[in-house]
């Protein structure tokens, strides 16, 4: 899970963008929708309104709302995935860079809140829309595998007893998703803090430091 839903203004029709600012103009735009109003209000109509532009400017560049909603969540989650591994790297060791990965990932404030939002409206419409399940498969795809690269490259450092990488990933991806939801639509039980601490002792549980 990538991405400031709310960094990019509304932007007047007249401003000249080159095509790919454009396009990045308009699924910034739809994500504010999509966090506002839910994926049923979001409409094209919606989202050329936000932006600032015309009908049909938006459907120059999409084909139409289902390639707006899987090149929204798409962008977000390069953008926000690509982020926190970078600021990850440069922590010391691999306990204090999953560690982090957990703190970051959580709602714990309103951006992230905002980001649970819009993973949880795309996620249900992904049950019934087979490209924005894909882009789903495919972004939890490459977050697994740079979980599982801090894990081997921890194990090659000699900071790891030897695990399979791959299935601590699949764990690690999943047990996230499902407190983050839990705790972002404020489950009673599921606080941010309870996540955090399960998360943590599942890291210590599974790996074997050495």
């Amino acid at each position: 899970m990538v991405a400031n839903v709310d960094v990019v203004p509304a932007d007047p029709e007249r401003q000249r963008h080159p095509p790919e600012v454009r396009r990045r103009l308009i699924l910034a735009a739809a994500r504010r929708c999509i966090v506002a109003r839910g994926v049923g209000g979001t409409t094209v109509r919606e989202i050329a309104k936000e932006a600032g532009i015309s009908n049909g400017t938006i459907t120059y560049h999409f084909a139409g709302i289902e390639e707006i909603l899987a090149e929204a969540l798409r962008e977000a989650s390069e953008n926000f995935t690509r982020r926190f591994l970078d600021e990850a790297a440069i922590k010391r060791g691999a306990r204090n860079r999953l560690r982090y990965i957990v703190d970051v990932n959580l709602p714990v404030d309103d951006e992230q809140r905002s980001l649970w939002r819009l993973w949880l409206e795309l996620w249900a419409k992904a049950s019934r829309e087979p490209d924005l399940a894909a882009v789903h498969s495919e972004r939890h795809a490459y977050e697994r595998a740079e979980i599982a690269g801090i894990v081997e490259r921890a194990v090659a450092d000699g900071e790891l007893e030897p695990v399979d990488s791959r299935a601590f990933a699949i764990d690690f991806v999943g047990l996230l998703d499902g407190l983050g939801l839990q705790a972002a639509i404020g489950d009673h039980e599921v606080s941010v803090s309870t996540a955090r601490e399960a998360l943590y002792a599942m890291i210590d549980a599974r790996l074997t430091w050495r």
